[in-house]
């Protein structure tokens, strides 16, 4: 008993204090210039996976009540990591032509994604400058097809996607990223492919498709969602139901964890409730499907019809 006790106590000591050291590095994120904010996220990432991994490694001595509280904080640090990163994206710099007056869409501040009208002709090194020193971000859009103009990102750039409803968004090959952050995302399509090269956050996605491969995924707060992943580590979920994971690309890769959910919600010995795992039926077809949608045009495309035999209701 005095060892599981030494247990606890021990995960209480290194969980707060690894804690608190993260709540010092976000408080001064939005202070810190924007060379140095790549390095600090990186950092913040890497708490919030520590302190991850101690509450899955104390789990089986760790009472239900305790890792419920612990767990509650690392998503409390997670979401605050993701509103102060949408909120020091950059302001836009230039812009494709608009059909309305919604201007919220930017990519690294510097071109509007959500556009269906012809773009504004700018020269190439003006769009790759552009682009090379900002993240990519998309938010507040409806019913739109969305892809990024093609031109190359830092390694540290990170894309960051928020309030679409009715959206699909693909991903052009010459668009890499070190992480991505999704937030309140409803009856839409993330064909993202191979463009994030580490970590997704996910925070409320409804009635949406998703498909990539990444280093890791971590999943709060879904709802109904088909996830299409390859994914070198272990996938989590916390205070979701109806996810469904298939495998994204070669479906006999032993190195791709897509089925090895963790759900941080779910306690007990037998399998979570709130996940299921499936291999894909006709597979190539399915391939050849993400590779249509990512070869459509963006204009003129009948968001509803694209999106329609994907979405389950």
């Amino acid at each position: 008993m005095s060892t599981v006790n030494d247990s606890k106590e021990a995960v209480h000591s290194i969980f707060h204090e690894q804690y608190k050291a993260l709540e010092i590095l976000l408080e001064i994120l939005p202070t810190v210039s924007a060379t140095d904010r790549p390095q600090i996220i990186d950092e913040c990432l890497a708490g919030i996976g520590r302190l991850t991994d101690v509450l899955k490694d104390a789990s089986t001595y760790l009472p239900a009540y305790d890792q419920r509280a612990y767990s509650l904080k690392v998503k409390t640090l997670s979401d605050k990591l993701l509103g102060i990163r949408l909120s020091l994206a950059p302001k836009q710099k230039f812009s494709f032509k608009s059909r309305s007056k919604n201007t919220s869409g930017t990519i690294g501040g510097a071109v509007d994604l959500g556009q269906t009208g012809a773009p504004t002709q700018f020269t190439s090194a003006a769009q790759k400058a552009a682009t090379e020193q900002e993240n990519v971000v998309v938010t507040e859009r409806s019913d739109e097809f969305i892809r990024p103009p093609g031109a190359t990102t830092t390694a540290s750039a990170s894309l960051l996607l928020s309030s679409l409803r009715g959206c699909g968004i693909t991903i052009p090959e010459t668009l890499r990223f070190s992480s991505a952050a999704v937030k309140n995302v409803d009856a839409s399509l993330l064909l993202l492919g191979e463009a994030v090269n580490g970590p997704i956050h996910l925070t409320g996605v409804r009635d949406s498709v998703l498909v990539f491969a990444c280093r890791q995924f971590r999943m709060h707060d879904a709802r109904n969602v088909d996830v299409y992943l390859r994914c070198t580590s272990r996938p989590i979920i916390e205070d979701c139901e109806d996810i469904r994971f298939h495998p994204y690309g070669d479906q006999q890769d032993p190195k791709n964890l897509w089925d090895q959910v963790d759900d941080f919600k779910w306690l007990r010995a037998e399998k979570s409730p709130h996940w299921s795992a499936s291999r894909v039926e006709g597979a190539e077809e399915v391939e050849k499907r993400w590779k249509e949608i990512e070869g459509m045009a963006t204009e003129g495309v009948d968001v509803k019809q694209v999106l329609g035999p994907l979405l389950k209701s």
